[in-house]
């Protein structure tokens, strides 16, 4: 037994497993893929099944839930079970009506997940963790009024040039998703020229225009770039910390060689 569980709680073994799983997935959303893929996959769940219990008969839950990589295997272990389901009431032809093949066919779905586990195993993985954390806290506010700004735009576009060009302001939905299009600086140009073209008239169109740009300024230019310098400044912090503490250790060497010096001049004296 306890061989079996070293086994299955390998680091190496578990990633073979993984990147075996992740090739399957692939290849599974291929035309004319053989059944046997699919339960090859079923088997690689079962697995990760077994290994999750095997850890925690191990370490207790306490400890297997304290840490954070044990968290994420077990939430993607437990939503790619359901996809076994799908197996077993194939094979008794259980499988009938639209509505349970959907179903069904979305809890396959769910098993792409299990590739994610590779995440697990990338070296560095935690401190890339660590400044996504501190940059998603850094980012609060800033990506919050970032939204605000997004919804009042939007929302005022969608008033303004909702009759004009409704495939891009028909409805605040739509609207908000051509705000941030022109945003990401995607098609800021072929919009204002469209709408320009619908608004009946040379100086509406013209103001139409001179109002894009000052979305995309506001929005784009400025807004998106506040909101990467934040995140990325926050990414590099790791970078930062220990520049500062290879400068503390080097201030304390000098230090130290400095009173070694003071102490030999006066001894000389």
């Amino acid at each position: 037994m306890k061989k079996l569980r070293d086994l299955f709680i390998s680091d190496a073994n578990i990633l073979a497993l993984v990147i075996i799983n992740t090739i399957i997935l692939v290849t599974l959303y291929f035309p004319g893929t053989p059944r046997k893929l699919y339960i090859v996959d079923d088997i690689l769940t079962v697995l990760f099944t077994i290994e999750m219990i095997l850890k925690i008969g191990k370490y207790g839950w306490k400890q297997y839930w304290a840490t954070n990589w044990n968290r994420f295997d077990f939430i993607i272990t437990i939503s790619s079970i359901p996809s076994l389901v799908t197996l077993f009431l194939a094979s008794n032809g259980a499988l009938q009506g639209l509505s349970l093949i959907m179903i069904f066919r979305t809890l396959r779905i769910i098993r792409i997940f299990k590739s994610v586990r590779i995440i697990k195993f990338l070296p560095g993985v935690s401190n890339i963790l660590r400044g996504i954390k501190r940059a998603v806290k850094a980012s609060y506010f800033v990506v919050f009024c970032f939204v605000i700004f997004l919804f009042v735009a939007s929302m005022l576009s969608c008033g303004l040039f909702g009759k004009a060009a409704p495939e891009y302001f028909g409805n605040p939905l739509v609207s908000a998703y051509t705000t941030f299009q022109i945003f990401s600086i995607e098609g800021w140009y072929e919009i204002p020229n469209t709408i320009a073209e619908n608004m009946g008239s040379d100086w509406a169109g013209s103001l139409a225009k001179i109002y894009f740009v000052l979305l995309l300024f506001g929005g784009g230019m400025l807004g998106m770039s506040f909101v990467n310098s934040i995140i990325v400044d926050a990414m590099a912090e790791d970078n930062n910390d220990e520049v500062m503490n290879e400068l503390k250790e080097v201030r304390k060497l000098l230090e130290e060689i400095k009173s070694e010096q003071n102490k030999k001049d006066s001894s000389v004296e």
